[in-house]
């Protein structure tokens, strides 16, 4: 029998898990006419898949605090950024994409939201090789925005991502971001508002315990319910607890949210990995297939975060990318760019009816110019003293000061052709 503390305890992971794009809130291909298998009740129907940066931003930002990101919105934008990659900068990308697959999600009115846009310098506009938005359109369905931006601004970066993401993301980028040295910015913009097949009732919630990583407790509002159906799935082992719930399926793709709460969270974290979480896949025992169902607690959580996005890239490898003068992005342009910065924010609403989350990324390129360095500016402006001397000897000649020196006036006519 699980102690009242496990069954109530909802770890952060969980929070983390919740992200569309990230495998657990898996995609679940099943399509309609898919006949039961009755001696395999319990296994998930899975696409197994492991993607490089699934939990890589999580390792790096485990600071025993609320997180959540969207590996699927930063592989897909920095996807776009590949494509117009040479040399060195496009080994360093394709080594941090691994083995990711693009994905085009339709979008689905109010439920779903994927998008991919350009925003391209109007001044520079010519100097964007067609070939590059080309392959954009190719890889992406003809589903990349492209719109022209003076960049004085990021208001509009600011309004099409507030859009995209049903305005769970009201704005991304700080003014100053953006100026008139960012040739083009490549943003991903997602949106999931799903409902649970089995929603809980509000009358059921209530103020339930939940134990701090250092052992405090605190009273939080807590969602329950008796499950009895297919649509619900745990596993109880003897480090690690697992919840799965469906949320609505849509088209041919349903989605689930997976929870997992381990003895030690962050010890977890340092070691996870995707086959961690098939293996729990595995074990995960559906609700109708205990006499008496399951009854679930599981905290009410809503929040935001921004990954350290650039500081955590250049850890995971995109040196050159990052560097003006050595970053190739050649295949975009022949103006030397570099990326300057890039941005990654996410959302979570996870409540009664369902989960609501949002996420959008946005790389800026720059162009490198090599300057000239300017010379030190020496300028005689106020009253001064001379002398005139020997530059062997030091011997002075002459002695005076200047407070009054001739007037432009005056002398105009004798450097200004008549």
């Amino acid at each position: 029998m699980m102690s009242k503390k496990k069954i109530i305890i909802i770890t952060l992971f969980v929070i983390i898990l919740l992200v569309v794009g990230c495998v657990y809130i898996h995609m679940l291909n099943k399509k309609p006419d898919t006949k039961p298998d009755d001696n395999k009740t319990n296994e998930p129907v899975v696409v197994e898949k492991e993607n490089k940066n699934d939990f890589s931003f999580l390792k790096l930002e485990n600071y025993k605090q609320n997180i959540v990101y969207s590996p699927y919105s930063i592989n897909t934008a920095f996807y776009m950024l590949s494509l117009g990659a040479n040399g060195n900068t496009e080994k360093e990308l394709k080594n941090f994409l691994g083995d990711f697959k693009l994905v085009n999600y339709g979008d689905i009115d109010n439920k779903l939201s994927v998008a991919n846009g350009t925003f391209i310098n109007n001044l520079y506009k010519d100097t964007i090789k067609k070939s590059y938005l080309d392959e954009l359109q190719s890889k992406f369905n003809n589903k990349v925005e492209v719109m022209h931006d003076d960049f004085n601004s990021v208001e509009n970066i600011n309004k099409w991502v507030s859009k995209k993401t049903f305005e769970l993301i009201p704005s991304i980028l700080e003014e100053g971001q953006v100026d008139s040295e960012t040739r083009i910015v490549l943003a991903n913009a997602l949106a999931f508002k799903m409902d649970w097949v089995d929603k809980f009732d509000a009358n059921d919630t209530y103020g339930g315990d939940f134990y701090l990583e250092d052992g405090s407790k605190i009273v939080a509002t807590t969602l329950s319910k008796k499950a009895y159906g297919d649509s619900i799935s745990y596993y109880k082992g003897d480090n690690v607890t697992a919840l799965a719930m469906d949320l609505e399926k849509i088209d041919e793709t349903q989605f689930e949210l997976l929870a997992i709460m381990p003895e030690d969270l962050s010890e977890y974290i340092k070691n996870v990995k995707v086959s961690d979480i098939y293996d729990i896949d595995s074990k995960l025992v559906k609700a109708s297939s205990e006499k008496n169902g399951i009854r679930i607690n599981i905290p009410k959580f809503k929040f935001d975060y921004q990954l350290e996005l650039k500081k955590d890239l250049i850890e995971l490898g995109l040196k050159d990318t990052f560097s003006p003068g050595v970053a190739d992005l050649s295949k975009i342009s022949d103006r030397d760019l570099y990326v300057s910065d890039c941005v990654h924010k996410a959302t979570i609403d996870f409540s009664e009816d369902g989960v609501k989350a949002s996420a959008a990324t946005v790389i800026i390129s720059k162009e490198f110019s090599s300057i000239e360095e300017k010379p030190i500016i020496v300028s005689m402006d106020k009253p001064f003293m001379f002398i005139i001397r020997d530059k062997k000897t030091k011997d002075i000649l002459f002695v005076g000061s200047v407070y009054s020196p001739n007037l432009w006036d005056d002398d105009r006519n004798l450097y200004i052709e008549q």
